[in-house]
């Protein structure tokens, strides 16, 4: 490795498990753009014939190597307990569904109603960005058209590369929003919007096309990322008495998070309960597979599952117990978890209102099913994005960063008094759980209005 600029840093050495030695090095350099920060993690693996370096393609979902997304997906089926406890109805399917099947002239779709169905079957589902064009999509006139067939060449390329992974892996149904769910219906897209806890929740697995930007990008991006981590390089320094020799696997800190969390896909608000709700993920980055359970993290470079130490999603450092955990706690006989489930669910609000909205009048319904999940474990209402029970404690909440002078407040979907009522990252502020007496009471709180469009008063 040729060092071509030399910062201050910290370096510090960290026991790791029997088959792991491990030091870390992060620096920080102020440039033109402000602060750089880079950290990295250097492994020694007893097995390092293990670590796989996928080199870019060009490659498409009909000859992309899927078989350590296979091996996942059958290591997580037969072995996860947590990620194979039912869903909360575990009966239901989505109102429609896509069904393919391959014939002699290619691939072929077609839309159906889940109802021809006597029972439960195995499906996937797509989480994707739309992107700024208009896309091919079910309405209302097309409903029996598509029924007949679903014309390939008119979707965009995240759709047929997402059938082809589909059928490959061994599955003929796969949902994806677009065109299961009548677009130009108020009533279908609210109903539809309203069960994403099934939808994704019951699914096999989700697609996820995490690199790309719109769906016209594909699955398979194929971009130089921008350090080819992991990196071996060959190592000889003191660390105290300390002796490091040998190869080193270098591994970025933001490995997973820029490559997965800080993805074009995961910014988006929508895709939030997505991979809340979805019990696994096959993500398609940019330059490799990666894996997302409740029991593993992994990629093609690291296919038993990210070393330890820096290898955390942020998703999962928002304090939330993961969904299928969350929805069988009983706070009646563990009442001592009423802080840990609310403190997830403002960590939960505060990073969601960090992502993206297409629409901002969709602030509230594009967090609706993870509400109705929270709802039922705290038997409690939610109002406009807060809570009943909580609702004095709820009205910390605050903007994050910058002063909110002059800011728009959007009073026609929600009421001032909601964080949902602004466009902006907000905050709540964690000594709000452990405040011993209220001093103030609520007389009343009415809302008025759909999921969709709130509007309220609060006496205190």
């Amino acid at each position: 490795m040729e060092v071509q600029n030399t910062f201050p840093g910290e370096l510090e050495w960290i026991n790791g498990p029997e088959d792991l030695g491990y030091f870390s090095l992060s620096f920080q350099a102020k440039g033109p753009e402000g602060l750089a920060r880079l950290g990295f993690g250097a492994y020694r693996f007893k097995d390092p014939d293990s670590i796989h370096f996928p080199e870019a393609e060009l490659e498409d979902a009909s000859t992309r190597d899927l078989r350590p997304a296979q091996q996942w997906l059958e290591q997580c089926l037969e072995g996860h307990i947590l990620c194979n406890q039912p869903g909360l109805h575990p009966s239901a399917l989505p109102r429609r569904l896509i069904q393919l099947r391959e014939e002699t002239g290619g691939l072929q779709a077609r839309l159906i109603e889940s109802r021809v169905f006597p029972r439960p079957c195995p499906y996937v589902t797509l989480s994707h960005c739309w992107g700024p064009s208009p896309l091919y999509s079910l309405k209302s006139h097309l409903l029996e058209e598509l029924a007949s067939d679903i014309p390939l060449p008119n979707l965009p390329r995240t759709y047929r590369d997402a059938f082809e992974v589909a059928v490959r892996l061994g599955f003929t149904l796969i949902w994806i929003d677009s065109l299961c769910i009548i677009q130009d219906s108020a009533s279908d897209l609210e109903d539809e919007s309203s069960r994403m806890a099934d939808i994704y929740g019951n699914a096999s697995f989700n697609i996820a096309a995490t690199a790309s930007a719109s769906s016209k990008g594909g699955l398979f991006v194929q971009e130089e990322p921008d350090v080819p981590w992991p990196h071996v390089v060959s190592i000889d320094i003191q660390i105290g008495r300390r002796f490091l020799r040998g190869d080193y696997t270098l591994v970025s800190h933001y490995f997973w998070s820029s490559n997965v969390d800080r993805s074009p896909l995961n910014t988006r608000a929508w895709v939030l309960q997505e991979r809340f709700f979805s019990p696994r993920i096959l993500h398609f980055g940019r330059d490799r597979l990666y894996w997302e359970c409740q029991d593993l993290l992994a990629s093609e470079s690291f296919a038993s599952g990210q070393p330890a130490f820096e290898f955390k999603s942020e998703a999962r450092q928002w304090g939330y117990t993961p969904f299928r955990k969350l929805m069988r706690v009983n706070l009646g006989s563990r009442p001592h978890l009423q802080s840990v489930i609310r403190r997830a669910w403002y960590e939960t609000v505060q990073n969601y209102t960090k992502s993206e909205l297409t629409y901002q009048s969709d602030k509230l319904v594009a967090i609706a099913g993870i509400a109705k999940t929270f709802q039922s474990v705290l038997d409690d209402v939610c109002i406009a994005g807060l809570w009943k029970r909580t609702l004095i404690m709820d009205l910390l909440w605050c903007r994050a960063g910058a002063e909110s002078t002059g800011l728009h407040r959007a009073f026609d979907r929600a009421p001032s008094w909601s964080w949902a009522c602004l466009d902006c990252a907000i905050t709540f502020p964690t000594w709000a759980l452990e405040v011993p007496t209220v001093m103030a009471t609520m007389e009343s709180v009415e809302v008025r209005g759909s999921v969709t469009h709130q509007s309220g008063t609060l006496r205190l």
